[in-house]
């Protein structure tokens, strides 16, 4: 359905700055110059495809799902061009920040489990002073609940207490990546934010202009209350 609706979409041409509703320019534009091969490998369910031809197979093909997190790439351009207002798009692209970064956090949860799902191959640091831990006996969502949690630390730099050297390098590297990432996220919402109150603050700076204008002409107070309610309109 996904790939059906591509090929119905408009978009809108870099060069002219138009939207392009001719059904075969749309077709081959997602054909040859969109993500048609990527969305088809990432809708073709091949994990059930071999298990069907080759059920003794031992090759994962659950990689190619990965590929239909290129979709959530799609989101900065429909906010883009969504008819709202500013300040409501302004909003979706916070929103999509924070969405980006709890996915970031998830991630990263997942790969530490993969690292430390063996018995007795980690020791959350909360359990470092008794030495002992449950964390092997909880069930699958407290676990999860446990990993995204030291993930959401280890982004931001906190001690994750590594065993192994694989678990050891793949901290070091989230804590690199997440001085990074977080102040690209933070730094974009402080500007996204910084654009609001510019734009609440010139208005402010005008509407005062305009009450001092009328007050010093003398105006009639409910033309005064008028034209305030045509600007704030």
């Amino acid at each position: 359905m996904d790939i059906v609706l591509n090929f119905r979409t408009t978009y809108v041409n870099s060069k002219t700055g138009t939207e392009v509703i001719n059904s075969r320019k749309i077709m081959l534009n997602y054909a040859f110059h969109g993500r048609f091969f990527i969305d088809l490998l990432a809708s073709i369910p091949f994990e059930l495809i071999v298990s069907i031809v080759l059920p003794n197979t031992e090759f994962s093909f659950q990689v190619f799902g990965l590929l239909k997190l290129v979709r959530l790439l799609r989101l900065g351009r429909i906010i883009t061009y969504m008819k709202f207002k500013q300040g409501l798009k302004i909003g979706f692209r916070i929103f999509q920040l924070l969405f980006f970064l709890l996915l970031l956090v998830h991630w990263i949860g997942c790969i530490w489990y993969i690292l430390v799902r063996s018995k007795d191959s980690w020791l959350p640091p909360k359990d470092l002073d008794s030495g002992d831990t449950n964390f092997y006996e909880i069930s699958n969502l407290r676990q999860y609940t446990v990993v995204f949690y030291y993930a959401i630390l280890l982004i931001v730099g906190n001690e994750s207490a590594p065993k192994s050297t694989e678990q050891t390098i793949f901290s070091s590297l989230v804590v690199i990546m997440g001085a990074i990432v977080t102040a690209f996220i933070f730094g974009n919402m402080a500007a996204l934010m910084a654009t609001i109150n510019k734009k609440d603050s010139h208005f402010q700076e005008q509407l005062d202009f305009v009450s001092t204008t009328m007050r010093s002409i003398k105006l009639p107070e409910d033309i005064q209350t008028q034209v305030i309610e045509y600007l704030m309109h």
